[in-house]
């Protein structure tokens, strides 16, 4: 990527504050300014009694999925050694992609399956040629996960075991700190979000604001991180200018510097 090559470009980035960093970073490096307004934060889950029986069974599973970065921090963190032993011995862990994949590897674990399409309907379809009916499927997931992972392995007979190992929630500050952009006239140039969640929260405050979802930064560029955000973001009345390939933060960069040469902003 060349320097400075978002030079003069404001970038909105909402995803969670912990989250948050390395995005900030990448669009600084390619002489962008972020402007940090995480809409959302997530939590440990509040089922605990579910996960601990889930830890307890640790064994039993043939197969981990998870299909977020939190997801893995979220479950793991909660493992002892041993019990990550134990999971490095007796499962197989699928991941929805190659960030969530990158996370992993700091517990000493590796992802034996990624899709080639970084979203839930592709990882769904490969687990099923790599599983049969007889394997106990353990999905760690977001309370916000959309059902279709578990839903499709659970059609085609596969025994699955679902849990939230983390909550998202709207960030309550977050409507303050858009108006605060909006009065002191901060011209931004792209939108991001990462997450249908990010979406979710960004519509409500902008219609809260001025009625109308694209009133609030009306020259402002979205890029979405994956095609079920940007669905997302249609489905609310945004215009989406681009979607990255693949779906990482990285990728949505290019997608940036990608856009500013063509003079969109």
């Amino acid at each position: 990527m060349t320097h400075n090559s978002l030079h003069g470009a404001t970038v909105l980035v909402t995803r969670a504050a912990h989250q948050a960093t390395r995005f900030v970073e990448q669009i600084e490096q390619a002489g962008g300014v972020a402007v940090e307004v995480p809409l959302i934060h997530v939590k440990k889950a509040t089922n605990q009694k579910r996960i601990q029986h889930v830890i307890a069974t640790l064994k039993s599973y043939k197969w981990v999925v998870f299909t977020s970065a939190n997801g893995v921090r979220f479950f793991l963190d909660q493992l002892t050694d041993v019990e990550l032993r134990q999971l490095r011995l007796s499962a197989s862990i699928a991941t929805v992609g190659s960030s969530t994949a990158k996370v992993l590897t700091q517990y000493g674990l590796v992802s034996k399956l990624m899709p080639k399409k970084y979203e839930a309907q592709s990882l769904a379809e490969e687990l099923l040629q790599q599983t049969s009916k007889d394997d106990s499927i353990l999905l760690a997931r977001g309370n916000l996960a959309r059902p279709i992972l578990a839903q499709t392995l659970e059609q085609a007979g596969r025994k699955i075991t679902d849990v939230p190992v983390y909550e998202t929630y709207f960030s309550t500050d977050s409507k303050e700190a858009i108006k605060a952009l909006q009065d002191q006239g901060t011209r931004l140039d792209f939108l991001t979000f990462t997450s249908p969640s990010t979406v979710s929260r960004y519509v409500e405050i902008a219609k809260q604001l001025t009625g109308k979802v694209d009133l609030l930064f009306p020259k402002a560029n979205v890029v979405c991180i994956g095609t079920v955000t940007a669905e997302e973001a249609r489905r609310n009345g945004l215009s989406v200018a681009a979607v990255p390939r693949t779906f990482t933060t990285e990728a949505m960069v290019e997608e940036l510097v990608r856009l500013k040469r063509r003079d969109l902003v």
